[in-house]
Formats: C-alpha cells, structure tokens, sequence
C-alpha cells in the first residue's frame, strides 16, 4: 500500500515537471509572437506608425481642398496653413511660395509646387549606393532634417559582406551587396545606403566608336574579370572633335578622330584605347527654322535634292506667299550651269501655266505687262522662257517639287539677298522695281536709291561677303569669283536686255540676249518637304 502511495507521488512529481515545460515552451512561443522579429507587438507598432502616417497624409490632402474650394478654385494658401494647424500640424516653411515642409508628430511632408503631398524622411545620407573592393572602406555621413533631433544608429544588413560603425563602411565580404541603415532612435525616420562588393579589373577592351557631329553613342568595353567591377574613367585627347561622359558615352563635336583613354578607376595601371571618329550628319530643317535663322542656313546643299546631277541649296523661304506658291515655300537654287543665249527665245510666248508662272515670279512688272503679250520686247519674251516651267523638267522631282525654272527672278533675288549680310562699308538693301519705258523691266536700287541703268552699274565692291563667295549664293560659279549667271526678268536697260548677275562683285545688271551666260535653276519645294543639310 505504502508502496503504491510513493509511485503515485512519484507519477505526480513527474507530470508536474513535465507541465512546467510545457509551459515554458508555450511562455516563449507566446513571447516571440509578441515581441519577436514580426511579433505582434512590432506589427502593431508598424500598423499605428502606417495609420499615423496615413492620417497626417489624409488631413493635409483634407486641407488642401477645402482651401481650393475657399479660394473658388485657387488655393487659399492662409486657409491652407490654418487648416493644417488645426488638425494638428505645423507649417515649418514661412511666407506662401511653395513648397512647404509640414511636421505631423515624427513625420515630415512636402507640399510641391502643384499642390502634390510626399513625405520626406527626417534623415539623408551622403550617398545613396556605394562600390567596394574587398577590404577597402569608406565613411558616408548622415544629416537630420531641420527639428529632427535623436541619437543616430547604423545597421548593416548582411555583416558578411560589410559592417558599419558610425557612418564608415568596411567591405569583409568578397561577394555579394548589403544594405546599410542609418536610423534615429524613437522614430520612424531611416535611410539606407546600398554597398556592392566590385572586382578590380586585370585587363580592358574597347570597340573603335563612329558618331555622327552633334549625335552621341556610347563605348562598348568588355573587362576581365566581368561582371561588377570597378568603375572605369574615360578622357578623350581632343574634346573639340569628341568629348567623352563619364559612363563611356560619347558626343561627335566637329568632324575628324579624337583618342579616348579607359582606364580602372582603382586599377589605374590597367588602360586601352579606342579611336572615335565624328562624321557630318544629316539634319532635317523646316521652312521656319530657315526663315528664323537665314545666316546659318541659306547657301546650305540640300543633300536630298539632287535633280538633273546638280547641286541645290537654301535659297529663299517665301513666307508672304509673295511668288503664288504658299506660305513659307522653300526655293532651291542650282549651282552654275552650262552656258547659254536666249537668242532663240526673243519670240517665245509663254501660255496658260507658263504665263501665270512668268507673271507670278514677277509680280511689279505682270502688274503693268502681264496681260499684253503682243506688244512684248525682245527682253520679256526671252525672260520669260527662263520662266517657264514647261522649259525645265529636267530639274523637277515631282515627289518633292513643284516645278523648276531657269534661274530666280530679280525680285526673289533681292529679297534673298535681303535676307542675309552682306558688308562692304556697310549692310547693303538692294531693291528692283518696274521702270515703264520704251524698254519695260527692272531697274536697281541700292539702299534705297536708284541705280543709273549701264552695263555693270551695280556692284557690292571686292570686300563684300559677296566678292568673298558668300555661300556662292549671290555671286560667283562653282563657288568661285567668276561667271555670269541669267535671271529670269527683263530689264528696263534696253529693249534687248535681260537680268543678269556677273559673279565677280555679284554685280546686278543688264544683258543683251545674244550673250552668253550661264543658268541656275530655280526649285520650288512642295508644302511639307523639310531640306536635309549636313552639320
């Protein structure tokens, strides 16, 4: 009996054990899930700290409208701050421009320009990321926000890739990235910091790099080891033909070859070389980036207009719609041409498109003569084969022209020229105007004066831009001083007389028909065709 009696008491001892253990088991379970790592305490605490930061979001968006709706659709920015003081904020930034720093307990929001809220922490660190080598380390430094206050501890995520200890970083690892956290004890305010573990680089490739001037591309190297290592530096020998970024991207500055050097950032003894060679590429422009910038583009080849094996460029932009082909048409003038007479054409008469065409590029002298072909000179009937379209198909790319004359008449060419500087002992303003005579045509003036009507009577002088080739534009051939080019007007001269330009001081004058004088032809581009220009 008494035997039984201390087995019981024995079985009771045991199990009482046994139930304390369970029990501390339990204890520590229930510990953990309230204070572990995700326990419930810290996720309640994470819970009140989103709902405190929601709150204070909501009240400031909250205070906003009802400042929009006080101002009747503007923001009433006196009712904004005293909104925001009401719920329990405090505006930091003083007077009305924004943006505004608003401190709700221990968060801080921003109110941009554009009435958008975010919220900015109460801490900021030197950088952002950072690249190591193995063993070496570097200090960044943390900065509280105005009235933050509050003991700064640092944190790294992964301690066997770098541990931190008062803001400097030092890389144990040889792999691998980690992220460092900088908190300040009793809020909710941190910032991190990410640091990569990069490899020095043993060797260093590049491919040779063809950009166009004004274009950038960027350099393609391969390293040993590859992967993440370590940052390289790029310097170019001449920055006026290529300069060269700082991630290995070039820009083609002026046309010709620079040498870019890449070399390891910490390796500095590792380096290679590649060549960057900056050719001219093309540029589309408009009837309006020429017409607001005439010095830079007239004279400039069109590289997409090469009709009849001639070479084209910028003439005129009719932005009045002076010569009937609509606003802001774009002229093309051909360089020098072969020679010719109008001999054979003192009897042509031009008819229905022709004429208006010839009436069109003339408009002083249609005005007065334009209706009477028959009591024409031989200095109208032989400008007007110049002007006329049917004549010059030859020059004509009918997807991007309207149509091709001989040469400009006098009045676009001096409201070309017009358009343009021209110096010799001052800017000079040419003008044509219709002269009825026995000899019905154009006569010159020079800022404004009237020319005397001689052979040559015009002249800019041998210092002008014009004497100098200016864009071969208004004087020479084949860009040189010489040569005689028709336009496409009769002359008050003579009866016999047409419109001529002598290239050597790109005199404006009269011809007799039977000389011989070169053409260059006129093109009117279509409404939409855009020039390509080499730059």
């Amino acid at each position: 009996m008494n035997t039984k009696k201390k087995n019981a008491r024995g079985i009771t001892l045991i199990a009482l054990v046994i139930t304390i253990i369970v029990l501390l088991i339990l204890a520590g379970v229930t510990i953990n899930a309230l204070s572990g790592e995700n326990g419930i305490l810290k996720r309640a605490t994470q819970a009140k700290s989103k709902t405190g930061r929601s709150n204070a979001l909501e009240q400031i968006n909250l205070a906003i409208i009802t400042a929009r709706t006080e101002g009747l659709g503007q923001v009433d920015k006196k009712v904004l701050r005293d909104e925001i003081t009401k719920a329990g904020m405090t505006v930091k930034t003083d007077g009305d421009d924004l943006p505004w720093e608003v401190v709700s307990d221990k968060y801080i929001f921003r109110i941009n320009e554009d009435y958008t809220v975010e919220e900015i922490s109460g801490i900021g660190l030197s950088k952002k990321e950072i690249k190591l080598a193995s063993g070496e380390n570097e200090t960044i430094t943390a900065t509280l926000t105005e009235g933050v206050t509050g003991t700064i501890t640092w944190e790294s995520a992964d301690k066997n890739v770098a541990t931190v200890e008062n803001g400097k970083i030092t890389v144990v690892g040889t792999t691998g990235s980690t992220t460092i956290t900088a908190k300040v004890e009793g809020t909710d305010y941190e910032a991190t910091c990410k640091v990569s573990i990069i490899q020095k680089v043993t060797s260093i490739t590049a491919s040779n790099v063809t950009v166009g001037k004004n274009q950038t591309a960027k350099i393609e190297v391969t390293t040993t080891p590859t992967g993440l290592v370590e940052d390289l530096t790029y310097a170019s020998d001449t920055p006026s033909i290529a300069t060269v970024a700082e991630d290995g991207t070039v820009t083609g500055v002026a046309t010709g070859s620079a040498t870019i050097t890449i070399k390891g950032k910490i390796s500095t003894n590792v380096s290679t070389t590649c060549t960057v060679t900056v050719t001219k590429t093309r540029t589309s422009v408009t009837a309006e980036q020429i017409a607001a910038n005439p010095e830079k583009y007239y004279g400039q080849v069109a590289q997409n207009y090469t009709q009849g094996d001639l070479t084209y460029r910028i003439f005129y932009v009719d932005k009045e719609n002076k010569f009937g082909d609509g606003a802001n048409t774009i002229y093309l003038k051909a360089d020098y041409k072969k020679t010719t007479t109008l001999s054979s054409y003192i009897s042509y008469t031009p008819t229905g498109s022709d004429l208006e065409k010839y009436k069109k590029m003339n408009p002083s002298w249609a005005a007065q003569r334009g209706s009477s072909t028959s009591s024409w000179n031989y200095n109208e009937h032989a400008a007007a084969w110049l002007c006329s379209p049917s004549q010059w198909t030859t020059y004509v790319d009918s997807s991007k022209a309207n149509y091709a004359i001989g040469g400009p008449s006098v009045e676009m060419y001096v409201k070309s020229y017009n358009q343009v500087s021209h110096n010799q002992e001052g800017n000079y303003t040419l003008g044509a105007t219709y002269r009825d005579t026995s000899a019905p045509g154009y006569i010159y003036t020079l800022n404004g004066a009237q020319s005397t009507i001689s052979n040559n009577d015009y002249s800019t002088g041998t210092d002008s831009l014009d004497y100098k080739g200016y864009n071969s534009m208004y004087a020479g051939k084949n860009r040189t001083k010489s040569g005689y080019w028709w336009l496409a007007s009769p002359s008050s001269d003579y009866s016999n007389g047409v419109c001529y330009v002598y290239g050597g001081n790109a005199n404006l004058s009269s011809g007799h028909y039977s000389i011989t004088y070169g053409v260059e032809p006129i093109v009117s581009l279509k409404s939409g065709i855009q020039v390509e220009i080499e730059e």
